[in-house]
């Protein structure tokens, strides 16, 4: 529904926003993974950030920060390069 009010994609559920363990869920819940989903996203941005700068300064290398990122190194360049134009 917001994604139609707003015509804002992010508010496009998958099927675990809808549904938990088969039983449809409320609009308060629904709202409120949406919102923890973005959380995420900015911590990860962050974290992403923050390595990125360990690595430019020469304290991690690429290889490491992606490892702490559980990221391999090319999702890692990717995720930084992202990061840097947002």
């Amino acid at each position: 529904m917001l994604r139609i009010l707003t015509g804002n994609e992010r508010f496009t559920p998958d099927a675990k926003l809808i549904e938990k363990k088969g039983k449809p869920v409320t609009m308060c819940e629904v709202l409120d993974r949406i919102e923890n989903r973005g959380i995420e996203k900015g911590i990860e941005k962050g974290k992403i950030s923050a390595f990125a700068e360990l690595v430019k300064d020469g304290i991690l290398t690429l290889k490491q920060a992606a490892e702490r990122m559980g990221m391999t190194v090319a999702k890692f360049k990717a995720a930084m390069k992202e990061v840097a134009t947002n």
